[in-house]
């Protein structure tokens, strides 16, 4: 994330006049311990500026959500954000209709639900392993001889890179993360080579598993594909087989309403996805009013292979985890 400017004599002048709680905040404090000094500015000053970090702070969760929903006001779209000038557009760096265009690919498939099913025992063996490692030594460094190399090992597995070297994987994160860290603060400096060459490869990396992992080998391909049912849909919701034709141009889209009040849905998000030429994933959005069951979408010229989901949206425009389905379909 972008690092924070250097406040204003006047930003610190107005924090200690009135974000009392806030201006009193110091390094030393965060360094010693961030939880205790979030829960006192929760209780006392739940929107607060901080000059020790130049910026708002909001602890509130009713005020934070306000925040991220309204994308009129608050953006993390902005072109000194660090993130992104590393590794582009994602959902972190994007707002509303664009941030849920990225995110809703990854949403079902990254559940809580299917994680512990596809990784629970993969993580519990990993971690016996290396704490079976260190064992003998009486003694270790939790960080670098559990923590690392178990998150490395699982996002692997979960990336479906699970042949790569874990060592490798950690060196590309920690060029990217340093990466990231070089720019905060400074808007005009260039990207690392080191950082812009380790994000080089783990993107070849990632195209190629999502290029040619089938079903169920990895949860990002099988995200990035579509291939994942929905996770928490009722009974009756599901989509049906998606038709077509070339010739027509037009995709046609099916599902089977869920047994929800008209009140509790808005509508629905349609999204259609497909590998471009150059390998990399698109998707097209398009919004149905509820009570409708299927939808008729311009096919791209010269794609055949697409795939769909549908998400139900509620009345405050946010995406819900039914009804639902991802379903990989061809064209003829």
């Amino acid at each position: 994330m972008p690092g924070p400017p250097e406040p204003r004599p006047a930003e610190l002048a107005a924090g200690r006049g009135t974000f009392p709680f806030g201006a009193a905040v110091t390094r030393a404090d965060l360094d010693a311990g961030l939880h205790p000094v979030l829960a006192r500015l929760r209780a006392a000053e739940p929107v607060s500026w901080l000059p020790v970090l130049g910026g708002w702070l909001v602890t509130s969760r009713e005020l934070a959500l306000r925040v991220l929903r309204d994308g009129a006001a608050f953006t993390v779209d902005d072109p000194r954000f660090s993130t992104a000038r590393v590794v582009g557009p994602s959902m972190l760096s994007l707002d509303e209709a664009e941030h849920g265009r990225h995110r809703a690919p990854f949403s079902h498939g990254f559940s809580h639900r299917e994680i512990r099913s596809r990784l629970a025992g993969y993580v519990t063996a990993e971690a016996d392993r290396l704490v079976a490692g260190l064992a003998p030594a009486g003694a270790a460094d939790l960080r670098l001889g559990l923590a690392a190399p178990l998150a490395a090992a699982v996002m692997a597995q979960a990336l479906g890179l699970g042949e790569a070297d874990p060592g490798t994987l950690l060196g590309w994160y920690s060029a990217i993360v340093a990466a990231v860290s070089d720019l905060a603060g400074a808007p005009d400096a260039l990207v690392s080579p080191a950082g812009a060459a380790a994000f080089r490869m783990l993107d070849a990396s990632l195209r190629e598993v999502v290029g040619s992992s089938g079903p169920g080998q990895s949860l990002l391909a099988d995200a990035a594909q579509g291939a994942l049912a929905a996770t928490g849909a009722p009974a009756s919701a599901g989509s049906g087989p998606p038709t077509g034709s070339l010739a027509t141009g037009e995709i046609d889209v099916s599902w089977t309403d869920p047994s929800l009040a008209a009140e509790a849905i808005a509508g629905y998000n349609v999204y259609v996805s497909w590998i471009d030429p150059t390998g990399v994933l698109q998707t097209s959005a398009t919004f149905v009013p509820f009570g409708s069951d299927a939808a008729t979408l311009a096919a791209v010229p010269g794609v055949t292979d697409y795939t769909v989901s549908v998400v139900a949206v509620d009345p405050q425009g946010r995406e819900g985890a039914y009804p639902g389905a991802g379903t990989g379909f061809s064209l003829s």
